[in-house]
């Protein structure tokens, strides 16, 4: 299923040179296809962040943003 994710994305899916090929190949691993994203205004996420780790859920992160592009892309960049 790996190669079908994999090519099913080619074209929108952008890594970034730091990203290490193991860290690129979970994104086309169907077992990692289940976990939650939630996309809502920036200047609400850190509250939520805090809300949801009061309520014990301690691995919730913010792990990226949305923004216009001139075409459809998805791009990986390692975290600092």
């Amino acid at each position: 299923m790996t190669p079908l994710n994999r090519q099913l994305v080619t074209g929108f899916f952008k890594c970034d040179p730091e990203v290490r090929p193991e860290e690129e190949a979970l994104c086309y691993d169907p077992q990692t296809s289940g976990g939650l994203l939630i996309s809502l205004p920036q200047s609400q996420g850190k509250l939520l962040l805090e809300e949801l780790h009061e309520q014990g859920m301690t691995q919730a992160a913010i792990i990226g943003e949305v923004f216009a592009s001139p075409e459809p892309a998805l791009r990986l960049v390692r975290g600092k």
